[in-house]
């Protein structure tokens, strides 16, 4: 299968800084969801309802060193502010992997359909009398949306899918 779509991956050549970006945006979405998210929920919280003896050596060092042991004030004031910059840095992450993965598509569509009339407008008139107009139009605005999803989407599912899987 990979085979038969090695040679589209030419198209993304003159885009590939941008979708390097929107995977690189991919990756920091997934890991603020599969990890972000988890350790709040596991590490964090229990300092904000008051349950330190769950709470992890480490953050509880954190606010020795750096909040003179206090877990009131200062530091219950920056574990709150935590979740919104989870929250800010997966949304930054979602919303640049969209417009990167969704620029880098649309300019693979172009291509392929630069190329494919190119190479309609160079036919005989044979095979024009041979297939049907919407037939010709059906691969020529069809075909390079398919190859997209299979180039550009797959591409992306297969680095952000595997590390939004809860990696905690």
């Amino acid at each position: 299968m990979l085979k038969k779509l090695l040679p589209y991956f030419k198209y993304l050549k003159p885009v590939w800084f941008k979708f390097f970006l929107g995977i690189s945006f991919g990756v920091i979405y997934s890991l603020a969801s599969g990890l972000g998210l988890p350790v709040m929920v596991e590490k964090v919280f229990p300092i904000l309802f008051g349950n330190v003896s769950k709470s992890p050596e480490w953050l509880i060092n954190i606010a020795n060193i750096f909040f003179e042991g206090n877990l009131d004030g200062g530091f219950l004031l920056v574990c709150c502010l935590t979740i919104p910059a989870i929250m800010l840095i997966r949304g930054i992450g979602f919303i640049g992997n969209g417009y990167y993965m969704a620029y880098a598509g649309f300019s693979v569509i172009q291509s392929i359909q630069i190329d494919m009339y190119k190479k309609v407008q160079s036919l005989p008139l044979s095979f024009f009398n041979k297939y049907k107009t919407g037939e010709i139009n059906a691969a020529v605005m069809g075909y390079p949306n398919q190859i997209k999803l299979a180039v550009v989407d797959t591409s992306n599912d297969l680095v952000i899918q595997p590390l939004t899987f809860n990696l905690f």
